[in-house]
Order: structure tokens, then C-alpha cells, then sequence
């Protein structure tokens, strides 16, 4: 085999759709899906899905920082808030993340209660492939799955969809 068809085969490689991110160009491009700041659109709880204002929320991924500000308002005798922030960490080898601390705010027709549990514990690791129009992390274990597009970052957990999020541009980006 030449030189130039060993070129072009790992060019196809790992620009394909569900292939790994290992080349630097496509870790660069991957990143540009998954950092920003996004609003949440759904919140999907079993049948049911809640949109804005009853369900509200916004997720940033920045500089190796997570944070994640929900509401869940849907049912009347437990309104639900909350916030998070953590570290996520991703290159060539896949992309994890864990929260570092949280606050829940519950508030009840009787009173409000007040958590500082985070939603998991430890560190949660995925593997990063293409596909069409962006990027897929996935978790076996949980069978979690992150989809990010241009617009839209799906949160999933075996194979239901959970959360839909839509990108929030800012004025200066195209």
C-alpha cells in the first residue's frame, strides 16, 4: 500500500459517520458541538412531555466546566429547582464529566425542602463517535447517550429520549 492510500484510508476513517474522534482537526470540530450554552425545549417524563415555563432550564459546557440550572414546575405539590456545576473533561480518549456540587430546592405545599445531593456520584465516562450532522457520547452503563447537532443537544437514557435542548446563539455567531 502507498503512502497515499494509507492517507486516504485514515482520512475516512475518522471523518465518517460513527467513526472515533482520534485525529486533532476532528477533536477540534467535535468540541465546537458540545461547548456552549444551551435552553432547555422538553422535558419528557414517561408519556408526558413539558415545555417552557412549566419545565425550564439551561446547561453550559465551557473551558472544562459544566453547570446545569433545571425547574420543574409540572406538578403543583412538588416544584422542583435546582443547580449544578462540575468539570468535563474531553480528548482523544473519549469525554467525561461529574458534578462537584449541587443544590435542590423542593417546595411542597407543606414546606420547602433543600438537597445538596448530587445526582450521581463519581465520574461518568463516554465514548465519542460522528454522526450525521454532529457527534454521539455514549455510556453503556445507564445506556446514556448525549447527541449534539448544531441546534440541539438530545439527552437520552436506554433509548428514551429525556431532555432536548436547543443551542443559544449569541449575537455575534452566525
Amino acid at each position: 500500500m502507498n503512502n497515499k492510500t494509507v492517507w486516504v484510508a485514515a482520512f475516512l476513517i475518522f471523518t465518517s459517520p460513527g467513526s472515533s474522534l482520534a485525529a486533532e482537526g476532528s477533536m477540534q470540530e467535535a468540541k465546537k458541538y458540545i461547548e456552549g450554552a444551551y435552553t432547555l425545549e422538553e422535558w419528557h417524563a414517561g408519556e408526558e412531555i413539558f415545555r417552557p415555563p412549566v419545565v425550564d432550564g439551561r446547561l453550559f459546557f465551557r473551558d472544562g466546566v459544566v453547570a446545569t440550572m433545571l425547574k420543574n414546575w409540572s406538578k403543583a405539590d412538588s416544584k422542583v429547582s435546582g443547580g449544578t456545576y462540575g468539570r468535563y473533561w474531553f480528548d482523544s480518549s473519549g469525554f467525561s464529566y461529574r458534578y462537584e456540587d449541587a443544590t435542590i430546592v423542593t417546595e411542597t405545599p407543606s414546606e420547602p425542602k433543600v438537597s445538596h445531593k448530587l445526582l450521581f456520584d463519581g465520574t461518568r465516562s463516554f465514548t465519542v463517535t460522528r454522526v450525521p450532522d454532529g457527534i454521539r457520547l455514549h455510556r453503556a452503563e445507564g445506556n446514556i447517550e448525549f447527541v449534539f447537532t448544531r441546534d440541539l443537544l438530545t439527552y437520552s437514557e436506554n433509548g428514551k429520549v429525556l431532555r432536548v435542548w436547543r443551542r443559544i446563539k449569541s449575537d455575534k455567531q452566525s
